[in-house]
């Protein structure tokens, strides 16, 4: 059976238990004697949905059925993205209650329950005629108790679910952001070809293994800023789209292509206009043309070809889904897509070829690898610019501070020691800092794409 096939039935699958949930609960009753635990949302047919509205104090989002899909009206009529849809519709089928507070329609407002409440986020099933068919009012937490206050918009009475009601309420919810993923062992090599400047190849001989091309003699690699060029289209995902149509106006100047071992190929346009960088993707298929599964086939073999039959999929779909439009990346990913040769290779630098260090790492919420949470850049400076001198007084305790501050996993246990490591094994900064040290010496804090640094020079 094609692969193609397989998707299918894996995504029908998926949606029939959402419908077997949903369709399976209690017929819907206006006036129902309430029970601790029972379903606010008794009933609801997925197959009589048409449309559905998710009004709040940030938009109004509207998604209409398409085919077998949903599109998102209130954003050009973009795919939905299935997952978020059934999300919802089983979220919503599942708010279990635990009080019942009041009917009063005048407490709607300070309950946050009625439609013009400032906290209030209005989900509407339509039908298609576009007609109610359940509409659900999320209104504020209901404080202490971990759940919210919820009704019904054909009722006047108000309940207290049970738990944390999630409605996600911006139109950009409902669409698959991602646009690709290709995970690094999948890469095989990577082009770039700036608009201005010197086109260049970052090749994967075998998993593991990523090797910039064409380096020239005196020069060497960045650390690590050539492998962030390659991983670049890794959990790529947009931030804003609109239609080709409409973006006419935008320079593509710079290219970045993609080749994967699969046989799949994605190449990226980007432009930048008014600070927001644009891009445009096309896929193409570069594996071998003629695929036949023989029952004689190895299976290293056969998993190869059923790895080219999948891509010839992805690509197809790749293509389906996005050739109509262009989407805004963020800057770092951008940046990246583009980075100039010059920018990927410095002078073989005169010294020592190793030296032996350790450091301390301040670390902050969206660092490069951090496991951090709740502290910013800012907090994480501070942190470290106070620590700097109680290091540089005893710089023989410098295992007791690591062991306190770093953030590095596993540094603890270390004491923050590196071991030996040669300058390119290392962020720029961090060795540029590191190898000027004399031996024994603390160096000021250094910052990288990890965080803060402060380092010792051991060997």
């Amino acid at each position: 059976m094609n692969p193609k096939t397989f998707n299918q039935l894996g995504i029908g699958a998926g949606v029939m238990v959402v419908l077997s949930v949903i369709i399976g609960l209690e017929k819907p009753t206006v006036n129902f004697s309430f029970a601790k635990g029972q379903y606010l949302v008794r009933s609801l047919d997925p197959a009589q949905v048409k449309s559905i509205t998710i009004k709040s104090k940030t938009e109004e989002v509207k998604l209409d059925k398409n085919g077998d899909n949903f599109v998102v009206t209130s954003k050009l009529s973009y795919p939905a993205a299935r997952k978020e849809v059934n999300t919802l519709m089983r979220d919503l089928s599942k708010v279990q209650l635990a009080a019942e507070l009041t009917a009063d329609k005048g407490a709607h407002k300070a309950l946050g329950v009625s439609e013009d409440a400032e906290d209030a986020k209005v989900v509407k099933f339509l039908d298609a005629q576009g007609k109610e068919i359940v509409g659900v009012i999320v209104g504020k937490a209901a404080e202490g108790t971990g759940g919210y206050n919820v009704r019904l918009t054909n009722t006047d009475q108000v309940y207290r679910s049970e738990a944390y009601i999630n409605i996600r309420d911006k139109s950009l919810d409902y669409m698959e952001k991602e646009l690709v993923n290709n995970e690094r062992n999948q890469v095989e090599k990577v082009e770039v070809k700036p608009g201005a400047g010197q086109a260049y190849v970052i090749s994967s001989p075998k998993e593991g293994e990523v090797k910039l091309e064409g380096i020239p003699d005196g020069k060497r690699a960045k650390a690590t800023t050539y492998e962030s060029v390659f991983t670049t289209t890794s959990y790529f995902s947009f931030e804003e789209l609109a239609s080709a149509s409409s973006k006419q106006d935008l320079e593509f100047k710079d290219s970045h292509i993609v080749t994967r071992r699969d046989g799949a190929q994605f190449k990226f346009d980007v432009a930048k206009k008014d600070d927001k960088w644009w891009v445009r993707g096309v896929a193409a298929y570069v594996g071998p043309a003629k695929i036949a599964i023989s029952k004689d086939d190895k299976d290293d073999v056969l998993k190869q070809k059923e790895a080219n039959l999948k891509a010839q999929d992805a690509v197809e779909a790749f293509n389906r889904q996005h050739q109509s439009w262009v989407y805004q990346v963020g800057s770092w990913k951008a940046e990246n897509m583009a980075k100039p040769f010059a920018d990927l290779i410095e002078d073989v630098p005169v010294g020592p070829e190793e030296i032996g260090a350790q450091h301390i790492l301040i670390s902050y919420e969206g660092a490069m690898r951090s496991e951090v949470k709740g502290r910013t850049k800012e907090d994480a400076k501070k942190k470290a610019d106070e620590l700097l001198p109680q290091v540089q007084a005893a710089p023989d305790k410098f295992n007791d501070f690591a062991r306190d501050n770093t953030d590095e996993p596993g540094g603890k246990e270390k004491g923050g020691d590196l071991g030996t490591f040669k300058r390119e094994t290392m962020a720029k900064e961090f060795s540029e800092a590191a190898f000027k040290l004399e031996v024994n010496q603390v160096s000021a804090v250094v910052e990288t794409e990890f965080g803060f640094h402060i380092i010792k020079r051991t060997k």
